[in-house]
């Protein structure tokens, strides 16, 4: 629940402060791990230049490659599109033996498998498992590619997530903090969010801020504006 006139945007910004907060004092370890082991998210902090060489701290490939040969290990023989890696049953073991039951199960099953086949699920879970073999904390978010009628997984970068974790020391809450540009923001919410009039038209030059976005810094459409999602998970 909200605080007591706290207007809900309000109550994210917040909690990110607090959550950026707690993250701070884990950086810099964070850091060398990223410089020295994975050093495709070197970037923590986000200040880094695109289009940098990664990896310059690197003396020594040893630990690189421990890290990738456990990655391919547990990806290869744990969620290989190979062979069937789940089975779906019922928590009620005597339900599991009725023909109809045990057909539905196979039939939900297989569309499953269909549709991590039709997805990036398996070249996304790479990442994903190299991060938490490395940084120690991953995550990957999916969302609905509804145009392509697919799924789309993504290994967060971990310089872009936030987490708080409840009583029982599971992480319930999420939030990414992250740097997009307005075509993608108009590709993910429409032309007709707020601040986003416009979009379509104007050149180079000084930018100009429309409802928190900037326009124009590198021509309309390559604005980049900071976007801040914030998940709740149920127990």
């Amino acid at each position: 629940m909200f605080a007591k006139k706290e207007e809900p945007a309000q109550f994210v910004n917040n909690r990110q402060s607090a959550l950026e907060k707690d993250k701070q004092p884990w950086e810099a370890l964070l850091q060398d791990v990223a410089d020295y082991v994975n050093p495709v998210r070197e970037d923590i902090k986000g200040n880094i230049q695109s289009g940098s060489k990664q990896g310059i701290k690197i003396y020594d490939g040893t630990a690189v490659s421990a890290a990738v040969l456990a990655t391919d290990g547990i990806h290869g023989y744990h969620v290989s599109p190979a062979f069937q890696w789940f089975k779906y049953v019922m928590n009620r073991l005597n339900l599991n033996n009725l023909p109809a039951v045990k057909e539905w199960l196979e039939e939900i099953e297989y569309n499953m498998y269909m549709v991590l086949n039709r997805s990036n699920f398996y070249s996304e879970m790479w990442p994903y498992i190299f991060d938490g073999e490395t940084m120690g904390t991953a995550a990957i978010i999916a969302e609905e590619d509804i145009g392509d009628g697919r799924i789309i997984f993504e290994a967060v970068h971990f310089g872009e997530i936030y987490i708080s974790e409840n009583k029982y020391g599971e992480a319930d809450v999420l939030h990414r903090k992250r740097k997009i540009t307005a075509r993608q923001m108009v590709q993910m919410f429409g032309i007709s969010m707020p601040g986003m009039a416009g979009a379509q038209g104007g050149g180079s030059g000084v930018g100009r801020r429309r409802g928190g976005v900037r326009f124009g810094d590198r021509g309309v459409g390559f604005g980049v504006a900071t976007w801040l999602i914030s998940r709740k998970f149920s127990s």
